[in-house]
């Protein structure tokens, strides 16, 4: 029951979103201005290889275009 419910999102996601292609080289510019902490003591991650959101236990997803 699980491995069909997992199947379904899964399935439902990947029609409602597009894969990231967010990199390193925008997200540093916001390092570089000071929006964004360095990767080391904020903890943020880019998304590349997700095919869609898929935030692990405590991360909160925010898109560039808020900053």
């Amino acid at each position: 029951m699980a491995r069909d419910d997992a199947k379904k999102r899964s399935e439902m996601m990947a029609r409602e979103w597009w894969k990231s292609k967010s990199t390193m080289q925008p997200i540093n510019k916001f390092v570089t201005l000071g929006v964004l902490d360095n990767q080391e003591l904020g903890g943020w991650r880019t998304p590349m290889g997700e095919s869609f959101l898929d935030p692990r236990p405590g991360e909160i997803v925010v898109f560039e275009d808020f900053f």
